[in-house]
């Protein structure tokens, strides 16, 4: 049975590693290599692939957050074979029922074992993760991120060449992601900030932002109108003049403006 096969993780040579180590594996077909969970979340939603092996510190989208977006774009999940460096994170990763877990270095013997696992799922017709399942584990991840904040975000800090500048989270226009960045524009000017969206989604008052594609969230307080311009095309209009596609919670945003 032919497993096509996506290898995940941000360093060189843990991916040239694990490319080897696959390659004798009869069966196993190597459709793409990513380094970040952004790429990670491309090549899934395209490739479609059978298996993953996804490295759980990632960049800009750790692997959990890979997940997540794919569940929040409904894109099929694929076997998850997570890795890493920190045994810690093992019951995270079997709380997303991942196929098997691999904790780095781990020797050939082991991969092969979980390969088997990941051949015996696919000839069973076995899913990684049932809709449901992953919606549940969502609203956990949720609940859990709402649960380690004491208080949200009401200025962030960002570093910049000596400078360190606050920004009030009053006077963002939007957040945009750009690889390892958050955008955080303002009026005044953009700033650049090493930070993941997903990380400051569960920090921001979920009554006040909402994040309205992949890479954007956007205060609620900003929206002038939404504007569907074409059959499955919505477009969010901020009062700053800014015009953003919205592809995902587009039921939670108009609920928000009425109640907000």
């Amino acid at each position: 049975m032919d497993i096509r096969t996506l290898i995940v993780d941000d360093e060189p040579l843990a991916l040239e590693r694990l490319r080897h180590m696959l390659s004798p594996i009869e069966g196993v077909t190597l459709i793409g290599e990513c380094s970040s969970g952004s790429e990670a979340v491309e090549a899934i939603s395209e490739k479609q692939p059978d298996l993953v092996f996804l490295d759980i510190g990632l960049p800009d989208l750790d692997g959990f957050e890979v997940v997540s977006e794919l569940a929040a774009e409904s894109i099929e999940l694929p076997l998850l074979i997570f890795q890493t460096a920190f045994d810690h994170l093992a019951v995270r990763a079997f709380d997303v029922n991942a196929i098997d877990y691999l904790l780095k270095p781990f020797r050939r013997e082991r991969l092969e074992k979980a390969v088997e696992k990941a051949r015996s799922s696919l000839q069973a017709g076995a899913l990684n993760a049932s809709r449901d399942q992953i919606q549940k584990w969502l609203a956990d991840e949720k609940e859990r991120r709402s649960g380690e904040v004491s208080e949200y975000l009401k200025r962030i800090e960002i570093r910049d060449r000596g400078e360190i500048s606050y920004v009030p989270t009053a006077e963002v226009l939007y957040f945009q992601a750009d690889g390892n960045y958050i955008e955080v524009h303002t009026a005044a000017k953009t700033y650049f900030w090493r930070q993941t969206l997903g990380k400051l989604e569960g920090q921001l008052d979920p009554a006040s932002f909402v994040r309205i594609s992949r890479s954007v969230i956007i205060p609620v307080g900003g929206v002038n109108s939404i504007e569907t311009p074409a059959r499955g095309e919505v477009w969010v209009k901020l009062h700053s003049s800014e015009r953003i596609a919205l592809t995902r919670n587009l039921a939670e945003l108009k609920k928000l403006l009425v109640s907000t």
